[in-house]
């Protein structure tokens, strides 16, 4: 019996990895999605307001923090109509102000004391990859990447 479950789970797997392939690079307004790309913005305290805001991530020498303002609840929101906002402190003053817009999913991550990295995934099949500098306040690095029925 066990050799039979090894040989099925074998084959599916097989099969998962020969149908994946490397992901496509896109451009998201060629495919009608530059709604979907984060904005990152300058901070402003008409617009954006730190009460409740939640911890969600400190930079390694820890003089930046993120905080999240608002996020969606995507049981009650459909995913086309979904928002986060975050901040970016420094030394607990705000600086720049990032919108996620249209998410299924999305993290953020300190790639130094600098550079945030963003990920975030619009639909099944579509992620997205931003780097933002925060000392310089510009986007540094940009890409999407088709997942799903990729064949070469």
């Amino acid at each position: 019996m066990k050799s039979i479950f090894f040989l099925a789970t074998s084959l599916v797997f097989a099969s998962v990895c020969w149908a994946q392939k490397t992901p496509i690079k896109f451009d998201l307004s060629a495919a009608g999605l530059e709604d979907r790309a984060p904005i990152f913005r300058a901070f402003d305290a008409a617009e954006d307001s730190l009460e409740d805001a939640t911890p969600l991530s400190t930079s390694p020498s820890r003089t930046r923090t993120l905080v999240l303002l608002e996020e969606s609840d995507l049981t009650e929101v459909p995913y086309d109509k979904s928002l986060a906002k975050a901040v970016i402190l420094e030394k607990d003053t705000p600086v720049a102000t990032v919108l996620v817009r249209g998410y299924r999913g999305y993290s953020f991550a300190w790639i130094n004391e600098d550079l945030l990295h963003l990920y975030g995934s619009p639909g099944r099949c579509v992620t997205l990859d931003w780097i933002y500098d925060v000392s310089s306040r510009n986007v540094l690095y940009h890409a999407a990447y088709q997942h799903c029925g990729v064949r070469k």
